[in-house]
């Protein structure tokens, strides 16, 4: 073997045994090293515990944007609206990167833009060359589609977890109330008062226009010449509903897959109003009569939809927070300044209710679980470690590893997001990991990975002290002495085997990124912990328990001797 690999080893044996001897060595040592070990702890869960995120989005470099009609627009008018703004995209298609990173062009370079335009709306997705600059992406494409007049916009980064609009940093208010000209005041007002308390965000509402002047033509039936004819209101009803968007009449499963089925007329969809009123219905005691026989249409302008949850109109706010802020965070705001704020402030018409929904009743929901789950993996751990020592109370100081092992993971993924924010500056992708709930299940595999290395010490310290006759702190050093080696060489390669997955900066690490952190910086603070905490809570502890011991049986010796006399 490496005859200087063989002196560094020994060297480093001899100063973590030293350091071991020094710190187990009377009674305020100990103490003193389990109240720094444990108040550091604290404080770092206290204050380095970050907001939560529900889940990655991944980091797609894909842009997703909605362009909304307002009343009155039809598809022509989509079109050029849509052709406008990817006159200014097109040319960076096959761009070099490197061209929009020096300021010499005013959009990120492009893989490709492709999108199509209906009457309502426009849908277009874009992808950047560099995922460096899909962020830069984004903020055109906004500010692009937000100098269009009348039309409302809304621009997202593709999720792999759920929709491409926001769906895993989605907060969605819903907006209840009794008519729909208080409930779109509200929620034009709940609108705005988002846009206040987030710097930039992006806000998507359903429907897609506050305004009561979408075009409308109402069908109004005459309930009794109908009667007269023998067609009831639903036979009515549907008939409209299949020549215009198709009435549903059934499912059925394909093997795996469940199929609706729709009935649509033969001659296509109503383009025109005015043919609406030659539309042919069969009746029982007419025959065949157009639908202005038992039908008067009227003109209006109302809203394009009407939602309604638990029997009330609702509009649904999905409000994003732009990026640097995590959802927790933005839960606290909007539930603070928006659903308790407002009604508080009186800025609400009376009758309005708002409640909060989406990613992060989503969010509250996962952590509530993996909190039991955790709960539940200390309990199995701690009984399994008592079957093992066929003792009650070793396992609890074993135990006591896990917070600390928990503290070290949270200032684990602190200084990565630290170290991360300024790769930029040495030409690497910058690294930001959000607290999401793949990074939070590192903290059920820190329970079967932080006690392996208190339970080799625990249980080597107990066998010198029981069955070699050791005094404490010569069989609390001993353990470490003999323990050292599989503790380390468990310690690296874990270690080695984690680093990749934290430190490689490629496609698809940053899913499991958070996770493989708070499992080695868990570990690598735990096996600290190991060599300094535990020995000195251990010999602690087994000192008091072996003082306690002997007065107890010199009490029980004293009470037999008067006995006898």
């Amino acid at each position: 073997r490496d005859p200087m690999l063989a002196r560094m080893g020994a060297a480093f044996g001899r100063w973590v045994l030293g350091g071991v001897h020094w710190l187990a060595c009377g009674m305020v040592r100990p103490l003193a090293t389990i109240l720094v070990v444990l108040g550091g702890a604290w404080a770092i869960i206290s204050y380095l515990t970050p907001d939560a995120e529900y889940l990655p989005e991944g980091e797609e470099s894909k842009i997703f944007t909605l362009m909304f009609a307002p009343p009155g627009y039809n598809i022509h008018m989509m079109r050029e609206a849509f052709r406008e703004v990817d006159r200014d995209f097109t040319p960076a298609v096959g761009q070099d990167p490197a061209v929009f990173a020096r300021g010499e062009a005013e959009v990120p370079a492009l893989n490709f833009t492709i999108g199509f335009a209906d009457q309502s709306r426009v849908f277009v997705v874009r992808e950047a060359t560099d995922r460096r600059q899909t962020e830069a992406l984004m903020e055109v494409a906004t500010e692009k589609t937000s100098a269009l007049p009348g039309l409302r916009s809304f621009s997202s980064r593709g999720s792999i977890f759920s929709g491409n609009f926001g769906g895993t940093r989605s907060i969605n208010v819903e907006v209840s109330g009794p008519d729909l000209e208080t409930l779109f005041e509200a929620g034009a007002k709940v609108f705005a008062k988002s846009q206040q308390i987030f710097d930039n965000p992006r806000v998507r509402s359903t429907p897609s226009s506050l305004h009561m002047g979408q075009p409308m033509l109402e069908v109004r039936p005459d309930w009794e010449r109908a009667a007269e004819l023998g067609i009831s209101p639903g036979d009515l009803g549907y008939t409209v509903w299949a020549y215009s968007d198709g009435a549903y009449v059934d499912d059925f499963f394909l093997d795996d897959d469940e199929i609706d089925i729709f009935l649509y007329s033969t001659t296509g969809h109503i383009e025109r109003p005015q043919d609406l009123e030659r539309l042919m219905l069969y009746s029982r005691n007419g025959g065949v009569i157009p639908l202005s026989a038992v039908a008067r249409l009227k003109e209006t302008v109302n809203t394009e939809t009407i939602r309604r949850v638990d029997a009330d109109r609702t509009i649904t706010l999905s409000i994003i927070p732009p990026r640097e802020i995590p959802l927790e965070e933005g839960v606290r705001k909007v539930r603070d300044e928006v659903i308790e704020g407002m009604p508080r402030s009186g800025e609400l018409p009376e009758g309005i209710s708002l409640t909060i929904s989406g990613a992060s009743d989503r969010l509250e929901a996962t952590r509530e679980a993996l909190s039991g789950n955790f709960a539940v993996a200390l309990l199995i751990a701690y009984l399994l470690m008592v079957a093992v020592f066929s003792h009650w109370g070793y396992p609890l100081l074993i135990m006591t590893s896990v917070p600390i092992g928990v503290s070290g993971g949270i200032a684990g993924l602190y200084l990565l997001n630290l170290a991360g924010a300024h790769l930029d500056k040495i030409g690497l992708y910058p690294i930001q990991q959000p607290f999401d709930m793949i990074t939070m299940l590192g903290f059920l595999v820190l329970i079967g990975t932080v006690v392996n290395n208190p339970i080799l010490i625990v249980e080597r310290a107990v066998s010198n002290l029981g069955e070699r006759g050791m005094d404490v702190l010569e069989a609390v050093t001993e353990a470490v002495r003999v323990r050292l080696r599989p503790i380390m060489m468990s310690t690296i390669t874990t270690v080695a085997g984690l680093s990749p997955l934290v430190f490689n900066p490629g496609a698809g690490t940053e899913l499991y990124r958070g996770l493989g952190a708070i499992v080695l910086f868990g570990l690598l603070f735990s096996t600290l912990v190991t060599l300094t905490f535990m020995p000195a809570l251990l010999s602690l502890v087994l000192r008091v328990v072996k003082r306690f011991g002997r007065r107890g049986m010199e009490v029980q010796e004293a009470s037999g001797s008067s006995s006898s006399g």
